[in-house]
This record gives structure tokens, sequence and C-alpha cells, in this order.
């Protein structure tokens, strides 16, 4: 059933407190990937019980479990799954990371331990949702507790939301089963997206409307519709593995219900979005709270940061590895003037607190000052010199604050937020033939960008034009066991010709607004990696497969829009099939 042509009602959720929450603290329970971390395990209703005491209407110590799962999943998402596009990977360095390159090249297997995570992740949560809504069903029934129901019933189908766009056919269950010897039955790519839409569109009329404290990090109705808009987005891409077929007009008029909410408005600067202090930011449309005492376990700056970088927040916990990087190409695709570009990224010259120029400690180049370059050689190497400590621009969109403890920072993650609908919306009114009035849209997102006015203009015909990314390979290839340099000095790249079709951008339709969400939105999860996805080239093949960049080659192999089943989910339940080519 179409979303324009439903009937929805609203209700507002009925319910008692003794106080209001300044924060709703779901703890995860899941370890996680890529960090030595030590999360804090106990279940949501403890945490409330130390401040508070819910009474018997109290939702949320009945539905809090659910929740949990989701940092577990996000951490997954910003860290190791967010190595697989042409914005960020972690190479091989001078101390390791000697695997993840495989997930950057596409080089999945049914064995990576990359790409095992978001499964487990998503798997918890919806066992969470399904045990919940049978406890609640077990209640005497009443309108709380069928909304929170419908509440569990729409947090289930984002689990199975993210499962869709990652691995495609998956396991179905919306019952739970206990400790009973239950194998659930295998579901279709496009059969699991309408499965969701009708779970979300049903349970809408019960779903939270306030946005508020007392709501803040609940999938409330406005998460749900979030979440439909990113459905229909993807709709050609999960139903008919077409990125054109999205259902512009239901994604249209879901995007324009939660703009005319009049709840949600532009942050005026993309920087407060990711600060320490970022609770109840006025785009957040669902929340994933973090918080270093109470809701530990994001870990970016172990992840991202050097150990040096110790010294520059004079950090009280956790360390700096130097995984993650960004991809220079990407870099370079940034206007000068952009912003974003200055304060979303790490680079030149580091200091410490104190505003010593720091030393480069490991590898060749160790003893050097710590100067980071937006250079990478190549994404793999056996002694490290493919990318060596200074080499690589850092991330840093969501603030590194003074006094962290680097395996547990202070900031709420927004996997749904309001810039995204401004964008989805966009997408769609360039889609449906409206260049002039997505440009207007996009436009308005990049006034906060650039301090002069007239640059951050952009017309519709620009976002019909090609890519400003120079895609194709850049890589230096090793020489008896040196990477080779110039006459000048500069580093001797190997790279594509400029009339590969895996090279440059112009091919790319509409390829000024795949851009334009590169630039907004890189360093968040689940966002390139379907962009890619759903943009095609002018031969029409996604740009995920047909592009090159770094040292990643166009793989050309329709099969790599979808992650592998991993084995030993195949191994338990033999209702599962691997996905085709793996």
């Amino acid at each position: 059933m179409n979303y324009m042509n439903r009937k929805l009602t609203n209700r507002f959720f009925v319910g008692t407190r003794r106080a209001t929450l300044r924060r709703i603290c779901i703890i995860a329970l899941l370890p996680l990937l890529y960090a030595c971390t030590s999360l804090d395990d106990r279940v949501y209703s403890e945490i409330v019980a130390e401040k508070y005491e819910p009474t018997p209407l109290d939702g949320l110590a009945k539905v809090g479990s659910a929740y949990t799962p989701l940092k577990g999943l996000m951490c997954r998402m910003l860290l190791g799954c967010n190595w697989d596009n042409d914005q960020c990977f972690c190479p091989v360095k001078p101390w390791g990371w000697t695997y993840t390159y495989q997930l950057f090249n596409h080089n999945y297997s049914s064995t990576s331990p990359e790409i095992d995570g978001p499964w487990n992740s998503c798997y918890g949560g919806i066992t969470a949702c399904n045990r919940t809504i049978s406890q609640l069903q077990a209640e005497e029934p009443d309108e709380q507790t069928d909304n929170l129901i419908k509440e569990m019933q729409a947090l289930r189908s984002y689990y199975y939301y993210v499962l869709c766009d990652l691995y495609g056919n998956v396991a179905w269950s919306d019952t739970y089963y206990g400790d009973e010897d239950y194998l659930p039955e295998r579901i279709e790519r496009a059969a699991l997206a309408e499965k969701i839409e009708q779970t979300l569109l049903n349970a809408l009329p019960g779903l939270l409307t306030d946005v508020s404290k007392k709501t803040y990090g609940r999938f409330t109705r406005w998460a749900a519709l979030a979440t439909l808009a990113k459905l229909y987005q993807n709709w050609g891409v999960f139903v008919y593995a077409d990125g054109d077929k999205g259902r512009w007009e239901d994604c249209l008029a879901v995007c324009d219900e939660i703009i005319n909410s009049g709840y949600f408005k532009l942050s005026s600067s993309q920087k407060d979005i990711f600060i320490a202090k970022n609770d109840f930011n006025s785009e957040a449309i669902f929340a994933v709270i973090f918080d270093q005492r109470m809701a530990k376990g994001l870990s970016l700056f172990t992840t991202n940061l050097n150990g040096q970088h110790a010294q520059t927040y004079q950090i009280t916990g956790g360390w700096g590895n130097g995984g993650s990087i960004m991809v220079p190409q990407f870099i370079d695709s940034f206007d000068p003037e952009d912003r974003r570009l200055r304060q979303n990224h790490l680079y030149g010259p580091q200091y410490d607190a104190d505003g010593n120029l720091m030393k480069c400690g490991l590898g060749s180049i160790a003893g050097e000052d710590f100067v980071i370059v937006n250079e990478v050689l190549s994404c793999e190497g056996s002694t490290g010199d493919n990318c060596t400590e200074n080499m690589g621009y850092r991330l840093a969109k969501y603030e590194y604050e003074m006094g962290l403890d680097g395996d547990n920072m202070n900031n709420d993650v927004f996997p749904l937020r309001y810039t995204d609908i401004l964008m989805t919306k966009a997408e769609c009114l360039l889609r449906l033939g409206h260049a002039e009035e997505a440009a207007e849209l996009v436009s308005s997102v990049r006034f906060r960008a650039f301090s002069n006015r007239e640059k951050a203009i952009v017309t519709g015909a620009e976002l019909q034009s090609g890519s400003l990314y120079a895609y194709g390979v850049k890589e230096c290839i090793p020489k008896r066991g040196k990477y080779p340099k110039n006459e000048d000095g500069t580093w001797k790249y190997t790279t594509s010709a400029p009339t590969d079709p895996d090279a440059g951008g112009s091919d790319i339709v509409y390829g000024r607004m795949l851009d334009e969400l590169g630039w907004e939105f890189e360093q968040e999860a689940f966002h390139r990696r379907q962009d890619l996805i759903r943009f095609k080239t002018t031969s029409g093949e996604p740009v995920w497969t047909a592009k090159s960049w770094s040292s990643h080659h166009a793989t050309h192999n329709i099969n790599k829009i979808l992650y592998p089943i991993m084995l030993k989910e195949l191994q338990a339940n033999p209702n599962l099939i691997q996905n085709e080519g793996y």
C-alpha cells in the first residue's frame, strides 16, 4: 500500500513518570569490533533504578533492553564497516592493521571478521524486540502496552532495514521462541523490504510523536518515518537491483511529513551535531546515546588517532592505534573554502596540549616531525611504508574533547538526522525532474559550510552534472622493495588513464548530487556505501562496482553490492543460502 494513500493517525504516548530523564542511557552488551574496550554490560532497567523509581506504567524499563544492541551496531558501522568505500579506509601500517585492506578491496569472504559485527548486533536487537513483545503481550492489554508493542515492532524493522541493506537475503523471525530449538526461515531481499514497509506503516499510529527529553533515544513516529524515507530511497536497489527505481514520490511525501512537523531544524553549524555534548541536538530524529560513565563503548579516538594524540587531548583512558584515515582523492574533491574540510579532519603539524610539535614514533620516519599529509601510497604493503605514520588525514568529525576516555566517548550518534531528510528530499526532486527545487535544498545545507554565501549556492544544472571526484587507480607500486619517486622528490604513482571507464567522475549520473551527499555525510554510518550503490554511471553500472579509487580497483562485480552470509551462520541455520558470488 502506498504511503501517500494510507490514512495515518497520531496518538500521543500515554503514561506517567516521576521524573524527566535527562538521557535514556542504553548500555551496550556486545564487545566493540577492533577495540579492546570494557563495555558496561548492565541492562537499562538497572541504570534507571539507580536514579529513578519507574512507576508500573513506565514503559522505559520494559523496552530498554531492545535498544541495547544499537550501541554495538553503531560502533561497528562507524569503524570496520566504514572502511570499504571511497572516503575512508584502514591501510596496512608499520604497527599492524595487516588484514583490513581486504575490506577496502571488496575481497569479502564468509569468514571475514570485519563484516560479522552488524549481523550479530542486528539479530541481538531482533531477538530482544521479539522477547519484549512476547512479555508485553502477556500483560493485561491496554493502550500503553499496545503502543509499546508497536514501538518494538518498529524498532525491529529498523534492525531488519540494516540487514536488508548489508546482507539482503537473511533469516526472518517475528516471534520469540525462548529456548526452543527453532531455525527461522530465509526471506528474499525484496520480500524483506516489503515486510519492513508494512510493519512500519502498521506501527505508525501507536508511536510516540512528542520530541523532548522524555522521548530522546526512543524509536518515535519520526524515526519510523525517516526509516521509511531511506527504505523508499533505496527501494530500487533492494527490490529491483536498480538504483533508479526508488519510490521517489512516496519518499518525498514521507520527507515532507517530517519537515512539516516543525519538530526539527538545521543546526547552525554542522560541527555542533557531533560535539561531545550533543544531547538533544535539533537535528536528532533518532539518537543512540553514549556516555563516558553510564553508556560506554564509543571508541572512535582509539581507532582513528595515533598514540601521540593522547598528549594532544590528555586522554584519561584508551589509546590511539591509528587505523582509520581518509582516502586522498576524496579529500581533494573538497572546495578549499568548505568548513567541513577543516572541521572534520586532522592534518598538518600535530601538537601536544602545551603547543609543542610532536614527533613520529614508529616505522621508517620515526623521529621526524609529526606532520600529517594527504598522501597514501597503497592500501597494502609488507613493511608499512605504503602508509607511514604521517600519511592520510585523520577522522575528526566527532569531537575529541580534552580529557576524554578514548574508549568511551560522550558523543551521541544520530543514524537518522534532519539534514539527511532534506538531502533525501533533494534527491527525490532531482530524480523527478525538479532540479532547481532540489538545488535550493542542497544550497540551504551548504550555507553553513561557507563564509561566502555565493560560493555555497549550487544550481540544478550542476546537480545534474558529473562528479568532481577524480576517480581512478592512484597507487605507488614498490620496485625492489622501495617506493619510487619522481625527480622532484614527489611520489611516483601509477594511475588509471583519463579515458579508462574506472577513472574520472564526469560519467556519473547526478554525480554532483553524489558529491554533496559525500561532503555532508562522510564518517557517518550507513551512507556512503548505499549512495555509491544507488548512483550509476552512464553505462548503467553502480559507482560502487564501476569506479576505482586509491589502490581499490573497480570490481565490475554486481555481487559485491551485498556482503556474504557468514559461514558460521550458514552452518547454524541450514535454511540460509549464501548470497550469489560467494
